[in-house]
């Protein structure tokens, strides 16, 4: 980091304006006094739980095994409508959307993602513990 950008656990600072450049190429323009998220990428594995951390917001999966993404009713997580959880399909494991007890997920084809490189959301309605999925889907 410069002195013009700091670093604060998820998120850069911008002390002064200017322009970042970021590993893969991209470049962030920012105002001095500018807070810019910067969410990690976390790895799921079978069985995994969304939770209301913000770093969920955008995973990659890279596994080779399958992975299974459990949402979870709003009585252990209280999502508030409009949540977007967006999962990236890296690995060859094939990523599935699995409703917890209570959950429904809504697709218009399979609940699991088509294949590698492929990406899926899903999306909390305004009714508790019904989600709707939306992406590049199996079909059904």
């Amino acid at each position: 980091m410069s002195d013009k950008v700091h670093h604060d656990g998820d998120r850069l600072i911008v002390e002064a304006a200017g322009a970042i450049i970021v590993r893969n190429g991209g470049i962030i323009r920012a105002e001095a006094g500018a807070v810019i998220d910067m969410p990690e990428q976390v790895e799921f594995f079978a069985g995994t739980t969304f939770t209301l951390s913000p770093r969920e917001r955008w995973v990659r999966t890279t596994s080779s095994s399958p992975v299974s993404i459990v949402v979870p009713p709003y009585s252990a997580v209280p999502f508030p409508p409009g949540t977007v959880r967006t999962v990236l399909q890296g690995g060859t494991g094939q990523v599935t959307f699995v409703g917890g007890d209570g959950v429904t997920v809504n697709s218009p084809e399979t609940l699991s993602i088509a294949k590698r490189y492929a990406t899926a959301m899903v999306v909390a309605t305004e009714t508790r513990d019904v989600w709707d999925l939306i992406g590049y889907l199996e079909a059904a």
